[in-house]
């Protein structure tokens, strides 16, 4: 067994052998000494906080500051890379890793988790008490992944740790071979009991295995939304994208069993899912809803991880390219388009769908160099996809039903869990795509009805009808053929609806994208050059006439037809208002009454020049790649725009053309709304208090802030904005 692997191994060196570009700095950074029961290990910190552009370390008052199921699967990177570069500071980093997760076995094979920065081990914290259950299997993993690295003494004292620790894992195992009756946790010592059979050839770990493994493909969903997926709960339906390692699992163990159900398990579910996770991303959870956000490196990774792996079982080309294209991920091939690592190797602890979370700690810095180094398991031909972005696509689409047109329908609105709206009897909500739907798609809804709920479908002069069905976690609404950006959904029921999420899935997914100037497709199978025109799908329409009022040598733009956000609310309206949150319906806002104070007629004055504060049904616009057009003449010698940023501080580009045919490009500025200024912009206007995203009144001080630019002697022709919906514009100003 120990020959072939190693034979294997010398062919995999042949065939990928590029070299591996990693960036292993942060994780370094986060490696540190650490007292455990009296003695010293090295670990790594559990969170790193991104203050300044600096990061600090820190850990968890209540669980620790280091942990098991973080350096175990710092054993695993190092382990990876050794496979790939024989280097002999990976094997340092894994030994001392697995010396640091030997500190917390207990007499008995089980494991605890954390360590507090007194250096006592956290015995009785939910996270960290013994339990059987995730750092246990990720200790067995860790040391059963290693094992191929040693010889001698230790490790013998890996394998008698490692079958300790198995024995406690079988206990846990039910009557389907689940440990605890799950099969994420399940597929963690899945994998860990196929590493430890090739390496030692134990009967017992493969007769274990192949318990578990059968565990998993029982709950391997057939149909609905989620084909494909493995659930995740004992008795309800249950999905996240963290953890679920079960395909991959599978994958390993056929690579020992070579039953072909195995493998033809995560066939079925790779076909299914990946084309979803590429539409939404790692989406957090699904139960009663997709939950989107946040995204995580630990999500995307498990994708990644399991796509690389098929591709080597099978060599199909498509799982090649599903691992880069997966990976993308993290190059801003995803919603907001935002890189999820930075330049030292951190991998970003969150993606949110308009801003990422910064901070990055070791779960999220393993996930993304683990991501990486699958991607240096696949040959060249794929991996150079893997900083691509989508462009125009045929992918599933999430609607929430709150945010649709109902038209003259009325509706109550219901927080359970998601909001979601309640209707009696009959309800017809409409929506309009940003790009017209081509093809078959089959409609899900998330949500609860009766058996004598039915939903009518229309697309252009196509038209669907189908009794609401249940099917694993979903009700299925039937399929419908697009052809227009334009869909009307019609509920009928005979009793009362609460209609929470609408899903359309195509029947053929189609991804575009451009890569060293040429357009290619990808449709789930192969990746072909194609004319970018011939997906012709995308609507056009984020281009407006702007005219504007003279007032006191001040040239006010009138932005009404651009606004697109409610950020401006009156106490009798608090609870409308959403100023910074585009995953709801309602967020914080500013006060209206707090800018009436300052002027009645809401017109202030700022460097001589005067600006208008609009209070219309919305009174801002989100960056979302405008362009301003002139009809008249356009000039002046100052540019003032004023605005504010939500969830942190941001700049974005944008572009000034004159009619002469001279641009210029400038970089917009603004701090977020709740903070001091973080660029040099200056303070616009302040303010005492704000309105939540309840309603009630928040003594948080809130500004507007400005930034000012020269402008050549000439006449306006257009402005284009970039796209950074972070970044709000309340007023123009030119004089």
């Amino acid at each position: 067994m120990r020959k072939f692997f190693c034979f294997f191994m010398f062919l995999f060196i042949i065939v990928f052998s590029f070299s591996v570009d990693l960036n292993l700095n942060h994780l370094d950074f986060l490696r540190d000494k650490f007292l455990i029961e009296d003695e010293e290990f090295y670990g790594y910190w559990i969170y790193a906080d991104n203050i300044g552009n600096n990061y600090i370390k820190k850990g968890v008052s209540e669980e620790g500051v280091s942990c098991v199921d973080d350096v175990a699967r710092v054993a695993i990177v190092y382990s990876e890379l050794y496979k790939i570069e024989n280097d002999e500071l990976y094997k340092m980093r894994v030994k001392e890793a697995l010396d640091f997760v030997l500190a917390f076995q207990d007499i008995d094979g089980d494991f605890y988790n954390f360590v507090f920065d007194d250096g006592s081990i956290n015995k009785l914290g939910v996270t960290s008490r013994k339990s059987g259950s995730w750092w246990a299997a990720r200790a067995y993993w860790a040391i059963s992944n290693c094992l191929y690295m040693f010889d001698g003494d230790y490790k013998n004292i890996l394998i008698k740790s490692a079958k300790s620790v198995e024995k406690v894992l079988e206990n846990n195992l039910n009557e389907f071979g689940l440990i605890n009756g799950y099969s994420d946790i399940s597929s963690i010592f899945l994998l860990g009991l196929t590493e430890f059979y090739k390496e030692t050839n134990d009967k017992q770990s493969f007769d274990i295995a192949l318990r578990v493994a059968d565990g998993i493909m029982s709950t391997q969903f057939e149909s609905g939304v989620f084909k494909g997926a493995y659930n995740e709960s004992k008795d309800s339906f249950l999905w996240h994208s963290w953890g679920s390692r079960q395909a991959e699992a599978l994958i390993d163990f056929y690579s020992i069993c070579k039953d072909e159900k195995y493998l033809n398990s995560a066939i079925f579910y790779a076909d299914n899912i990946f084309n979803l996770i590429l539409s939404f991303g790692p989406v957090y959870e699904s139960k009663d809803f997709i939950k989107l956000y946040e995204q995580i490196s630990y999500g995307i990774e498990t994708y990644i991880s399991t796509a690389s792996k098929l591709y080597n079982i099978t060599k199909k080309d498509k799982y090649g390219y599903y691992t880069a294209f997966l990976y993308s991920f993290f190059e801003g091939n995803n919603n907001p388009n935002l890189i999820m690592y930075g330049d030292n190797g951190e991998g970003f602890d969150g993606l949110h769908s308009v801003y990422v979370n910064s901070n990055s700690g070791a779960e999220s810095t393993i996930s993304y160099l683990l991501s990486k180094i699958r991607l240096f398991n696949i040959p060249e031909k794929y991996f150079k996809f893997s900083d691509v972005v989508f462009s125009k696509y045929n992918s599933a689409e999430i609607l929430e039903a709150e945010k649709l047109n109902s038209g003259i329908y009325s509706f109550s609105m219901d927080n359970k869990n998601n909001v979601r709206i309640e209707a009696d009897s009959k309800i017809v909500l409409k929506n309009n795509f940003l790009k017209s739907l081509k093809g078959n798609y089959y409609i899900y809804v998330s949500g609860e009805f009766n058996d004598g709920s039915f939903l009518k479908v229309y697309s252009s002069s196509n038209k669907s009808e189908q009794r609401l069905t249940y099917d694993n976690g979903f009700y299925y609404g039937g399929k419908l053929y697009c052809d227009s950006n334009k869909i009307t959904f019609s509920f009928n029921s005979d009793s009362k609806m609460f209609i929470d999420q609408i899903l359309l899935i195509p029947e053929d997914y189609l991804f575009v994208f451009s890569k060293d100037d040429l357009n290619y497709f990808f449709d789930g199978f192969e990746v072909k050059k194609t004319d970018m025109n011939t997906f012709s799908n995308e609507v056009k329409g984020s281009s407006f006439f702007i005219e504007y009022e003279d007032y006191n040598n001040s040239k006010l733009l009138d932005l009404k037809d651009v606004y697109n956000n409610n950020g401006i609310v009156s106490y009798d309206e608090r609870k409308k208002g959403n100023f910074d949150n585009p995953e709801g319906i309602v967020g914080a806002s500013f006060s209206y009454e707090e800018f009436k104070k300052k002027d009645k007629n809401l017109v202030f004055s700022f460097d001589d020049s005067y600006f208008k504060v609009m209070n219309y049904e919305n009174d801002n616009f989100v960056l979302s790649s405008q362009t301003f057009l002139f009809k008249e003449d356009l000039k002046g010698n100052f540019l003032y725009i004023v605005g504010a940023s939500d969830h942190g501080s941001y700049s974005s580009d944008f572009i000034i053309y004159y009619d002469d045919g001279l641009v210029q490009k400038e970089s917009l500025r603004f701090s977020d709304w709740c903070q001091k200024t973080f660029f040099d912009e200056s303070i616009f206007l302040s303010f005492d208090y704000r309105y939540g995203n309840t309603g009630i009144q928040e003594n948080i001080s809130n500004h507007l802030f400005l930034n000012k630019f020269d402008l050549r002697d000439e006449n306006i022709s257009k402005i284009i904005f970039s796209s950074k919906p972070t970044m709000h514009i309340f007023s123009i100003t030119i004089r």
